[in-house]
C-alpha cells in the first residue's frame, strides 16, 4: 500500500469519526433538552 492511499484512507476514518462525535453531541443535547423539559412539567 502507498503512503498517498494510506493517508487518503486515514483521512477518511477521521471524517467519519467527526461525523460520528458530532451526531452522538447533537443527540445527547437532545436529551438534555427533552429531560429538562420534562422535569419543568
Amino acid at each position: 500500500m502507498s503512503i498517498k492511499r494510506l493517508i487518503k484512507k486515514m483521512g477518511f476514518t477521521g471524517i467519519t469519526l467527526n461525523i460520528g462525535f458530532i451526531g452522538l453531541n447533537f443527540a445527547g443535547g437532545l436529551a438534555k433538552v427533552n429531560n429538562s423539559e420534562s422535569l419543568a412539567v
